[in-house]
């Protein structure tokens, strides 16, 4: 059976996202989609029961080299032990800890560990489609040939912020409509990371004014208006053509 899963999705309960779950939700189910993973950054937001989609629990770690995604949780991180910016591998065995899988997440986007120490560290998978990343030219293509120079599998994550982005990558599956079975055809390799479409410059400048609003000094929240013209600017003169939306 064909299920299509959006394996990075972030809600308000993260500094920078927009979005209730129950908003999300509503939207994966428009869309078609199977299954979606709620991963806050450096939270294990809690999920509502949900009868016709699977809400796979998550987190996005910000570790001291880069995002790392923790997938299919048994029990949500203690992070009071872990600590903030924890190293990589405090960071994938934190994860492994609660049962869960180990995605490097955008690693081009931008580049914060070199192929050793990733081949090293342990990752279970790579996120070789991710929505904002194809706003980085050759960011997601340059972590497909790393996911194959491994051995790794490819996931796909839209990296949503916002409803809207909902589905820009997604993970189609070829398995039985269950979270365990998910689960194993990850580990499997039995998966394939599909691009669906780009986020949007606009969406990526509301986002960082929403975390400068929560946490931001005067300076750093200027910046941000700023940013976010500049997005505005690039969506308008954007030229090139997208993938067509779901």
């Amino acid at each position: 059976m064909k299920l299509l899963a959006d394996l990075h999705v972030h809600s308000r309960a993260s500094l920078d996202g927009r979005s209730s779950v129950e908003a999300l939700i509503e939207t994966a189910r428009a869309r078609g989609l199977s299954a979606i993973t709620v991963s806050d950054h450096d939270l294990c937001t809690p999920l509502p029961d949900c009868k016709d989609l699977f809400l796979i629990p998550g987190v996005e770690i910000t570790s001291a080299n880069g995002h790392i995604l923790g997938l299919f949780l048994d029990a949500p991180i203690d992070f009071a032990a872990l600590g903030k910016f924890p190293p990589p591998a405090q960071a994938i065995a934190a994860i492994h800890a609660c049962g869960g899988l180990a995605v490097l997440a955008h690693p081009f986007a931008p580049q914060k560990l070199g192929p050793e120490e990733i081949a090293r560290l342990g990752f279970d998978a790579i996120e070789t489609a991710n929505a904002r990343a194809m706003l980085k030219s050759g960011a997601n293509e340059k972590a497909r040939q790393l996911s194959q120079k491994l051995s790794l599998p490819g996931t796909g994550g839209s990296d949503a912020h916002c409803a809207k982005e909902l589905g820009g990558c997604v993970t189609e599956f070829s398995c039985e409509p269950s979270p365990a079975a998910l689960k194993e055809a990850l580990k499997a390799g039995s998966c394939r990371a599909v691009e669906v479409r780009a986020c949007k410059w606009v969406w990526k400048g509301l986002s960082k004014i929403r975390r400068e609003q929560s946490c931001g000094t005067v300076l750093s929240r200027c910046k941000a208006l700023c940013y976010f013209a500049a997005c505005i600017a690039r969506d308008v003169t954007y030229k090139g053509e997208l993938p067509c939306p779901l």
